[in-house]
């Protein structure tokens, strides 16, 4: 037992710790703390990025919808130019078709027309017609002029045709309200 205390009251010899661990261990506490650093760092320039990224785009998704309503504006805009320059094609157009039918329903039994010429610029018409006696031509062109569609009514080129009939020319002026659309 003495013995045992005998090494106890000697003070032992602390091993030293070699340089280069201690080093080593200060290096790589230094190490860690410079990664966690960086860690930490590169977790906040992410959070950041990813911020940015959603605001733009955000704003790329609003800039396009802004345009998007721009291009439909300007589409309706054209279409609705469009339409109001046919409008007022469509109010401007004559009808010659209208001529035609009124003369058809304004024919006396007994004069045919023979020809026909419309212009709808200057609103008259150019008729050729065939009637059996002097009697139906002046009841023709009285019934035409007592029409509300017609200006004037005139006779042109009467003569008397090979058959025992009357060959005539009517001149008419019509008004400007038989050549409009309805």
């Amino acid at each position: 037992m003495e013995k045992d205390k005998l090494l106890e009251i000697i003070p032992k010899e602390k091993k030293k710790v070699p340089r280069w661990v201690n080093v080593t261990l200060l290096f790589s506490i230094i190490l860690l703390l410079v990664v966690a650093g960086w860690f930490y760092f590169l977790k906040k320039q992410i959070a950041n990025a990813q911020q940015r990224k959603a605001l733009v785009e955000k704003n790329i998704e609003e800039t396009k919808n802004k345009i998007n309503g721009f291009v439909q504006k300007a589409e309706i805009n054209t279409l609705a130019d469009k339409i109001r320059s046919f409008s007022s094609i469509l109010e401007e157009h004559k009808t010659v078709s209208r001529a035609i039918e009124f003369l058809k329903s304004k024919c006396h039994p007994n004069v045919q027309f023979t020809n026909l010429f419309v212009d709808s610029e200057k609103n008259t018409a150019k008729i050729g017609a065939t009637a059996g006696d002097f009697k139906s031509v002046s009841q023709q062109i009285a019934s035409l002029r007592k029409e509300k569609y017609v200006k004037e009514a005139a006779l042109s080129d009467i003569s008397l045709s090979k058959e025992g009939g009357i060959d005539f020319e009517l001149l008419i002026n019509f008004s400007k309200e038989l050549f409009k659309s309805k």
